[in-house]
């Protein structure tokens, strides 16, 4: 493997610095959470694909029919992530739905364990339990607040375990290809899926007003382009263990960013299953790497 010639930290840093806006955007868009997950991977894959194919078609070019079949599966459990977290972020607190879709380093210890038999030793296991049982205390502070807040996280659950199949699988392919050829024709096949979701859901792609596409781009990107495609490139240097819990900065910086922008407070027992639930997800983590490079 090649040397890389910035500091994947660095790299790791800006990445979850622009993650972290993603769910101010989202909450600013007045559209179909289906729809600006649509026109978020279809900015990115416009931006990206003449990138792409002028500058990375010898990449490409090495990659092998089955790493290209494997890719729109991939791309299929990125759009999964993307309209179910989506969703949640319009129905719940944006502390409660970036702290549980943060549990997606539990699924990816849990999914390693089952998949490529690695093993989860008594401190990842604690660390599990103690993640679990903060996201608990997330959703019975939510439960209390109404039903719609309790499907929020329910959606932001199902949103963290396709987003751990997404590192997991990204994790294969980045070992042996570039950023942008993995990264591009994965975008592109999850643009593909959202649109065939939307085209079944009846929702329309047009129009909308110029403030809400401003808000589509700025989706694609900062927190999608600068974000999750960063997120890519630290995969080819660094385990998927330590990738998806720099993550666990995203919650932290959203929730002030929601406090700041939206004046949005979350409840003392938000706070509490909040620090709860990122401590046993940096404990599961910090005793178990996942999948060594």
């Amino acid at each position: 493997m090649s040397k890389p010639t910035v500091n994947p930290y660095v790299i790791l840093l800006v990445a979850v610095t622009s993650v972290s806006s993603a769910s101010i955007f989202i909450r600013l868009c007045t559209s179909s959470p289906l729809i600006i997950a649509f026109y978020r991977l279809a900015f990115a894959t416009l931006i990206l694909g003449p990138i792409t194919l002028f500058g990375s078609w010898r990449d490409l070019k090495r990659l092998s029919r089955r790493e290209f079949m494997y890719m729109p599966v991939i791309g299929f459990c990125l759009a999964l992530h993307f309209a179910f977290w989506i969703t949640s972020v319009k129905l719940t607190s944006i502390a409660s739905s970036t702290v549980i879709v943060s549990l997606h380093p539990v699924f990816v210890a849990l999914g390693a364990h089952m998949l490529l038999k690695e093993k989860i030793n008594k401190f990842m296991f604690s660390g599990i339990i103690t993640a679990l049982f903060g996201c608990f205390l997330i959703a019975y502070g939510d439960y209390e607040l109404g039903r719609e807040n309790l499907l929020g996280d329910l959606y932001a659950l199902v949103g963290a375990i396709t987003v751990a199949l997404y590192f997991l699988g990204g994790r294969h392919i980045r070992r042996k290809s570039g950023l942008l050829a993995y990264a591009t024709p994965v975008y592109a096949s999850c643009t593909i899926f959202l649109a065939i979701t939307c085209l079944a859901s009846n929702l329309k792609f047009y129009p909308y007003s110029i403030r809400e596409y401003v808000l589509f781009l700025a989706l694609a990107l900062i927190p999608m382009i600068m974000g999750h495609t960063l997120l890519n490139w630290a995969l080819k240097y660094l385990p998927a263990a330590q990738v998806s819990t720099s993550v666990l900065g995203e919650p932290i910086g959203a929730t002030i960013l929601a406090v700041i922008i939206l004046k949005e407070i979350p409840t003392l027992l938000t706070i509490l299953g909040c620090i709860i639930t990122l401590s046993g997800v940096y404990l599961t983590l910090k005793f178990g790497p996942i999948i060594e490079s």
